[in-house]
Protein backbone atom coordinates (compact mmCIF):
# COMPACT_ATOMS: atom_id res chain seq x y z
CA UNK A 1 0.00 0.00 0.00
CA UNK A 2 2.94 2.56 1.03
CA UNK A 3 4.37 1.90 -2.54
CA UNK A 4 1.26 2.46 -4.18
CA UNK A 5 0.62 5.97 -2.36
CA UNK A 6 4.61 7.03 -3.59
CA UNK A 7 3.66 6.25 -6.85
CA UNK A 8 0.41 7.79 -6.84
CA UNK A 9 2.35 10.91 -5.58
CA UNK A 10 4.91 10.48 -8.21
CA UNK A 11 2.65 10.44 -10.84
CA UNK A 12 0.53 13.73 -9.46
CA UNK A 13 3.80 15.52 -9.12
CA UNK A 14 5.16 14.56 -13.15
CA UNK A 15 1.29 15.38 -13.98
CA UNK A 16 2.11 18.84 -12.82
CA UNK A 17 5.12 19.24 -14.13
CA UNK A 18 4.27 18.24 -17.75
CA UNK A 19 1.00 20.77 -17.25
CA UNK A 20 0.59 21.99 -21.03
CA UNK A 21 0.21 25.99 -20.67
CA UNK A 22 -2.18 27.04 -23.58
CA UNK A 23 0.38 29.19 -26.02
CA UNK A 24 0.31 32.98 -27.09
CA UNK A 25 -1.18 33.07 -29.78
CA UNK A 26 -3.85 30.27 -29.00
CA UNK A 27 -5.15 30.08 -32.62
CA UNK A 28 -3.38 30.89 -36.02
CA UNK A 29 -6.20 33.70 -36.69
CA UNK A 30 -5.70 35.52 -33.45
CA UNK A 31 -5.92 39.29 -33.30
CA UNK A 32 -5.78 42.22 -30.44
CA UNK A 33 -7.47 45.34 -31.07
CA UNK A 34 -5.55 47.73 -28.28
CA UNK A 35 -5.30 51.04 -28.20
CA UNK A 36 -2.60 53.37 -26.88
CA UNK A 37 -1.40 57.03 -25.52
CA UNK A 38 1.34 58.48 -25.12
CA UNK A 39 1.53 62.08 -24.04
CA UNK A 40 3.81 64.98 -23.32
CA UNK A 41 2.30 67.90 -21.02
CA UNK A 42 4.57 70.79 -21.51
CA UNK A 43 4.23 71.62 -24.55
CA UNK A 44 0.83 69.48 -24.63
CA UNK A 45 0.67 66.89 -27.41
CA UNK A 46 -0.52 63.54 -27.42
CA UNK A 47 -0.27 60.20 -29.63
CA UNK A 48 -3.09 58.11 -30.00
CA UNK A 49 -2.47 54.74 -31.74
CA UNK A 50 -5.13 52.16 -32.73
CA UNK A 51 -3.94 49.08 -33.40
CA UNK A 52 -4.56 45.73 -34.79
CA UNK A 53 -1.51 43.29 -33.41
CA UNK A 54 -1.38 39.82 -35.15
CA UNK A 55 0.95 37.10 -35.49
CA UNK A 56 2.53 35.49 -39.27
CA UNK A 57 5.34 33.17 -39.07
CA UNK A 58 7.88 32.55 -37.07
CA UNK A 59 11.49 33.21 -36.32
CA UNK A 60 14.46 30.72 -34.92
CA UNK A 61 16.09 32.78 -31.66
CA UNK A 62 18.49 30.34 -29.67
CA UNK A 63 17.78 27.24 -31.51
CA UNK A 64 14.24 27.96 -30.44
CA UNK A 65 11.17 28.34 -32.77
CA UNK A 66 9.06 32.11 -31.82
CA UNK A 67 5.95 33.33 -33.57
CA UNK A 68 6.13 37.01 -34.86
CA UNK A 69 4.30 39.66 -33.76
CA UNK A 70 3.24 42.69 -35.87
CA UNK A 71 0.90 45.63 -36.00
CA UNK A 72 -0.93 47.64 -38.42
CA UNK A 73 -3.24 50.53 -37.47
CA UNK A 74 -3.85 54.39 -37.35
CA UNK A 75 -1.89 57.20 -35.60
CA UNK A 76 -3.44 60.57 -34.58
CA UNK A 77 -0.75 63.08 -33.77
CA UNK A 78 -2.49 66.06 -32.27
CA UNK A 79 0.47 69.06 -31.73
CA UNK A 80 0.25 71.36 -29.47
CA UNK A 81 -1.35 75.42 -29.46
CA UNK A 82 -4.55 74.26 -31.22
CA UNK A 83 -2.85 73.20 -34.40
CA UNK A 84 -4.98 70.33 -36.70
CA UNK A 85 -3.94 66.66 -35.76
CA UNK A 86 -1.52 64.70 -37.71
CA UNK A 87 -3.52 61.65 -39.20
CA UNK A 88 -1.43 58.27 -40.99
CA UNK A 89 -1.91 54.86 -41.22
CA UNK A 90 0.92 51.82 -40.90
CA UNK A 91 0.89 48.66 -41.82
CA UNK A 92 3.02 45.58 -40.87
CA UNK A 93 4.97 46.83 -38.38
CA UNK A 94 7.26 44.09 -36.46
CA UNK A 95 7.02 44.19 -32.95
CA UNK A 96 8.73 41.31 -31.66
CA UNK A 97 8.69 37.21 -31.05
CA UNK A 98 6.78 34.94 -28.21
CA UNK A 99 7.09 31.46 -27.08
CA UNK A 100 5.31 29.56 -24.67
CA UNK A 101 7.57 27.21 -23.37
CA UNK A 102 6.93 24.79 -20.27
CA UNK A 103 4.91 27.17 -18.08
CA UNK A 104 7.48 30.32 -18.96
CA UNK A 105 5.95 32.97 -21.67
CA UNK A 106 9.05 34.50 -23.67
CA UNK A 107 9.11 38.12 -25.39
CA UNK A 108 11.80 38.86 -27.64
CA UNK A 109 11.27 42.66 -28.29
CA UNK A 110 12.20 43.24 -31.88
CA UNK A 111 13.30 39.68 -32.06
CA UNK A 112 16.38 40.30 -30.10
CA UNK A 113 17.58 39.24 -26.27
CA UNK A 114 14.43 37.16 -25.12
CA UNK A 115 12.96 37.45 -21.63
CA UNK A 116 10.51 36.20 -19.94
CA UNK A 117 7.35 38.27 -18.85
CA UNK A 118 5.34 35.79 -17.20
CA UNK A 119 5.17 32.52 -16.25
CA UNK A 120 1.71 30.28 -15.43
CA UNK A 121 2.97 29.04 -12.64
CA UNK A 122 3.08 31.52 -9.61
CA UNK A 123 0.85 31.26 -6.89
CA UNK A 124 -1.35 33.12 -4.95
CA UNK A 125 -0.16 36.09 -2.73
CA UNK A 126 3.03 36.15 -4.72
CA UNK A 127 3.97 39.98 -5.76
CA UNK A 128 5.33 40.19 -9.47
CA UNK A 129 7.00 42.97 -11.09
CA UNK A 130 4.33 45.57 -13.33
CA UNK A 131 7.13 46.38 -15.97
CA UNK A 132 9.88 43.67 -17.31
CA UNK A 133 10.60 44.65 -20.23
CA UNK A 134 10.40 48.96 -19.81
CA UNK A 135 12.97 49.46 -17.08
CA UNK A 136 11.78 53.44 -17.39
CA UNK A 137 8.02 52.64 -16.28
CA UNK A 138 7.42 54.19 -12.81
CA UNK A 139 4.76 51.74 -11.76
CA UNK A 140 4.92 49.40 -8.89
CA UNK A 141 4.20 45.67 -7.91
CA UNK A 142 1.51 43.26 -8.92
CA UNK A 143 0.23 40.94 -6.11
CA UNK A 144 -1.60 37.97 -7.22
CA UNK A 145 -4.81 37.86 -5.18
CA UNK A 146 -6.63 35.13 -6.91
CA UNK A 147 -6.39 32.90 -9.96
CA UNK A 148 -9.48 31.22 -12.05
CA UNK A 149 -10.62 30.22 -15.40
CA UNK A 150 -12.51 32.14 -18.20
CA UNK A 151 -14.63 30.19 -21.01
CA UNK A 152 -12.49 31.62 -24.64
CA UNK A 153 -13.99 29.86 -27.85
CA UNK A 154 -14.39 26.96 -26.34
CA UNK A 155 -11.20 26.24 -24.28
CA UNK A 156 -10.59 27.14 -20.00
CA UNK A 157 -7.99 29.63 -19.59
CA UNK A 158 -6.00 30.56 -16.80
CA UNK A 159 -6.75 34.31 -15.06
CA UNK A 160 -4.39 35.83 -12.61
CA UNK A 161 -6.03 38.86 -11.04
CA UNK A 162 -3.52 41.61 -9.53
CA UNK A 163 -4.12 44.04 -6.93
CA UNK A 164 -1.53 46.93 -8.23
CA UNK A 165 0.09 48.27 -5.11
CA UNK A 166 -0.69 51.77 -4.96
CA UNK A 167 -3.55 51.86 -7.51
CA UNK A 168 -6.57 52.08 -7.28
CA UNK A 169 -8.87 48.77 -9.06
CA UNK A 170 -7.94 45.32 -9.89
CA UNK A 171 -5.91 43.90 -13.57
CA UNK A 172 -5.85 40.43 -14.62
CA UNK A 173 -3.59 38.30 -16.87
CA UNK A 174 -5.36 35.70 -18.73
CA UNK A 175 -3.31 32.60 -20.12
CA UNK A 176 -2.52 32.59 -24.08
CA UNK A 177 -4.55 36.00 -24.29
CA UNK A 178 -2.74 38.58 -22.07
CA UNK A 179 -3.13 41.66 -20.28
CA UNK A 180 -6.62 43.90 -19.87
CA UNK A 181 -4.36 46.29 -21.15
CA UNK A 182 -2.38 44.85 -24.23
CA UNK A 183 -1.04 41.37 -24.76
CA UNK A 184 2.21 42.40 -22.93
CA UNK A 185 2.52 45.81 -22.59
CA UNK A 186 3.11 47.88 -19.94
CA UNK A 187 1.71 47.18 -17.07
CA UNK A 188 1.81 49.98 -14.72
CA UNK A 189 0.68 53.45 -14.95
CA UNK A 190 3.49 56.39 -16.03
CA UNK A 191 3.02 59.82 -16.41
CA UNK A 192 3.35 59.42 -20.45
CA UNK A 193 1.71 56.79 -21.83
CA UNK A 194 -1.12 53.79 -21.52
CA UNK A 195 -2.84 51.16 -23.48
CA UNK A 196 -5.87 49.34 -23.30
CA UNK A 197 -7.12 46.24 -24.61
CA UNK A 198 -10.54 46.64 -26.29
CA UNK A 199 -10.93 43.31 -27.54
CA UNK A 200 -9.38 39.81 -28.45
CA UNK A 201 -10.86 37.95 -31.58
CA UNK A 202 -10.51 34.66 -34.11
CA UNK A 203 -11.71 34.24 -37.34
CA UNK A 204 -12.13 38.32 -37.80
CA UNK A 205 -14.76 37.66 -34.92
CA UNK A 206 -14.30 39.31 -31.30
CA UNK A 207 -14.64 36.81 -28.55
CA UNK A 208 -13.18 38.51 -25.28
CA UNK A 209 -14.75 40.36 -23.91
CA UNK A 210 -18.39 38.40 -24.05
CA UNK A 211 -19.80 42.16 -24.52
CA UNK A 212 -16.84 43.53 -27.31
CA UNK A 213 -17.77 45.16 -29.77
CA UNK A 214 -14.63 47.14 -31.82
CA UNK A 215 -13.49 47.50 -34.99
CA UNK A 216 -10.27 45.56 -36.20
CA UNK A 217 -9.04 46.24 -39.25
CA UNK A 218 -8.79 50.04 -38.09
CA UNK A 219 -10.01 52.94 -40.25
CA UNK A 220 -10.11 56.46 -38.65
CA UNK A 221 -13.19 57.00 -41.00
CA UNK A 222 -14.90 54.03 -39.77
CA UNK A 223 -14.01 54.66 -36.08
CA UNK A 224 -16.98 53.43 -33.70
CA UNK A 225 -18.21 55.72 -31.12
CA UNK A 226 -16.46 53.86 -28.71
CA UNK A 227 -12.99 54.50 -30.62
CA UNK A 228 -13.85 58.09 -30.65
CA UNK A 229 -14.84 58.07 -26.47
CA UNK A 230 -13.17 60.89 -24.40
CA UNK A 231 -9.89 60.20 -23.00
CA UNK A 232 -8.39 61.64 -19.75
CA UNK A 233 -4.54 62.40 -18.86
CA UNK A 234 -2.76 61.52 -16.89
CA UNK A 235 -5.06 58.99 -14.78
CA UNK A 236 -4.06 58.90 -12.13
CA UNK A 237 -3.35 62.20 -11.60
CA UNK A 238 -1.49 64.78 -8.66
CA UNK A 239 -4.48 67.30 -10.00
CA UNK A 240 -4.27 68.73 -12.90
CA UNK A 241 -5.85 66.39 -15.89
CA UNK A 242 -6.38 66.88 -19.97
CA UNK A 243 -9.37 65.40 -21.66
CA UNK A 244 -9.30 64.78 -24.93
CA UNK A 245 -12.76 64.57 -26.74
CA UNK A 246 -13.38 63.50 -30.79
CA UNK A 247 -16.56 65.38 -31.14
CA UNK A 248 -18.67 64.63 -34.36
CA UNK A 249 -19.95 68.15 -34.61
CA UNK A 250 -19.83 71.35 -33.28
CA UNK A 251 -21.14 71.61 -29.98
CA UNK A 252 -21.66 72.71 -26.90
CA UNK A 253 -21.32 70.22 -23.70
CA UNK A 254 -21.75 70.58 -19.68
CA UNK A 255 -18.68 68.69 -17.84
CA UNK A 256 -19.32 68.05 -14.12
CA UNK A 257 -16.83 66.24 -11.67
CA UNK A 258 -18.41 64.35 -9.48
CA UNK A 259 -17.65 62.74 -5.58
CA UNK A 260 -18.98 59.06 -5.29
CA UNK A 261 -22.06 60.35 -3.11
CA UNK A 262 -22.95 62.23 -6.34
CA UNK A 263 -21.28 66.03 -5.08
CA UNK A 264 -20.65 68.50 -7.80
CA UNK A 265 -17.09 69.52 -7.17
CA UNK A 266 -16.46 71.41 -10.53
CA UNK A 267 -18.68 72.15 -13.42
CA UNK A 268 -17.62 73.68 -16.61
CA UNK A 269 -18.89 74.63 -19.84
CA UNK A 270 -16.82 73.93 -23.43
CA UNK A 271 -17.64 74.84 -26.73
CA UNK A 272 -16.23 71.96 -28.77
CA UNK A 273 -14.79 72.49 -32.35
CA UNK A 274 -15.59 69.11 -35.05
CA UNK A 275 -12.74 66.79 -34.41
CA UNK A 276 -10.38 66.22 -31.53
CA UNK A 277 -10.05 68.76 -28.88
CA UNK A 278 -8.10 69.11 -26.15
CA UNK A 279 -9.38 70.50 -22.55
CA UNK A 280 -7.88 71.19 -19.02
CA UNK A 281 -9.44 70.68 -15.70
CA UNK A 282 -7.40 71.53 -12.52
CA UNK A 283 -9.05 69.43 -9.76
CA UNK A 284 -5.67 70.17 -7.41
CA UNK A 285 -8.02 71.48 -4.54
CA UNK A 286 -9.82 67.87 -4.22
CA UNK A 287 -9.19 65.57 -1.87
CA UNK A 288 -7.05 62.25 -3.14
CA UNK A 289 -9.81 59.58 -4.04
CA UNK A 290 -11.74 58.63 -6.79
CA UNK A 291 -14.03 61.17 -9.12
CA UNK A 292 -16.23 60.81 -12.15
CA UNK A 293 -15.96 63.00 -14.96
CA UNK A 294 -20.10 63.66 -17.15
CA UNK A 295 -20.04 64.99 -20.01
CA UNK A 296 -23.85 66.08 -21.02
CA UNK A 297 -24.82 67.61 -24.27
CA UNK A 298 -27.15 71.04 -24.11
CA UNK A 299 -30.19 68.70 -24.33
CA UNK A 300 -29.10 67.20 -21.10
CA UNK A 301 -27.77 63.72 -22.63
CA UNK A 302 -25.34 62.03 -21.27
CA UNK A 303 -22.52 61.81 -23.84
CA UNK A 304 -19.66 60.39 -21.61
CA UNK A 305 -18.88 59.11 -17.52
CA UNK A 306 -15.03 58.50 -16.90
CA UNK A 307 -13.68 57.64 -13.55
CA UNK A 308 -10.51 59.95 -12.59
CA UNK A 309 -8.69 58.91 -9.67
CA UNK A 310 -6.56 61.73 -7.44
CA UNK A 311 -3.34 59.79 -5.68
Amino acid sequence: MKNLFTIALLMMAFSTQAQDYIPLPPDPSSEWRIDEETWNPYPWEITTYYNRYFFDGDTVIGGKTYQKQYRSGEMIYQPPDGFPPVIYSFEYIYKGAYLTEGSQLMYAPNGEYPQVVFDYAVQVGDTLKDCMIAEECYGTNQIVISIDSIQIAGRYHLRYNFDPEGFAGLSFFIEGIGHDFGIYHNGCMTPDRGSTLQCYAENGIPIFPEDASCVLNVDIAELTKEDAEIKIYPNPSSGNVSVIYNSAVPCFVSVKIIDPTGNEMNVQSWALNQGINTKSIDLSNLDLGIYFLIMTSENGEKLQARKIILN
